[in-house]
């Protein structure tokens, strides 16, 4: 947005720099032209600096409206999805391949893994070597589920709210300031488009 207004700024600069030397550059061709008889040379004009100053430019900010947007929170949303989408889907696959009946308990999410280990009865089906490893395993899915299920619902309870800026559409601008130059004063224009 500041570029048309350096620009014009620039312009109206170069502008008036380029106009000072030319009448300079005239008024220097049109003597020699009728002082050809003359054989002496005039030293040459000393060259000129120009500053150029600008008053600050400020742009008005449109009032804008303020927004807030609350929506749950995405970081423990997705966290608590994925844990529980991970562990469910082991104790699903684990009841699937299992012949046990107290193995189909793995299909009811979070109270499954507890439900299956209330009925394991090894005493009427053996288990085999690795029970102990297998009720590792069922603790840490329902414990896994469960957190997964908290968490997923505290999204709901710690909300994320964002607060942004709106601002109504900038109408175009222009804006005359003065400007200062080493041998006078002018006026610049700067504006927004």
């Amino acid at each position: 947005m500041k570029t048309p207004q350096l620009a014009i700024g620039f312009a109206a600069s170069l502008v008036a720099l380029s106009y000072a030397p030319a009448i300079r550059a005239e008024s220097t061709a049109t003597r020699s032209t009728t002082q050809t008889t003359q054989t002496t040379q005039q030293p040459p004009s000393p060259s000129s600096t120009t500053t150029t100053t600008a008053a600050p430019i400020v742009i008005a900010t449109d009032g804008g409206e303020r927004v807030t947007e609350t929506r749950p929170n995405r970081a423990l949303l997705s966290t608590g999805v994925g844990l529980f989408v991970i562990s469910y889907g082991a104790s699903v696959i684990g009841a699937a391949v299992s012949d046990r009946d107290a193995d189909k308990n793995l299909f009811v999410p979070v109270v499954g893994p507890w439900m299956n280990l209330a009925q394991r009865d090894c005493d009427v089906n053996p288990c085999g070597n690795n029970e102990d490893l297998n009720k590792a395993m069922i603790v840490t899915s329902g414990i896994v589920q469960g957190a997964g299920l908290i968490l997923g619902l505290s999204s709901l309870f710690v909300p994320e709210t964002t607060v942004t800026r709106r601002t109504a559409s900038a109408e175009p601008e222009v804006r005359i300031t003065p400007l200062s130059f080493g041998a006078g004063a002018g006026l610049g224009a700067v504006g927004r488009f």
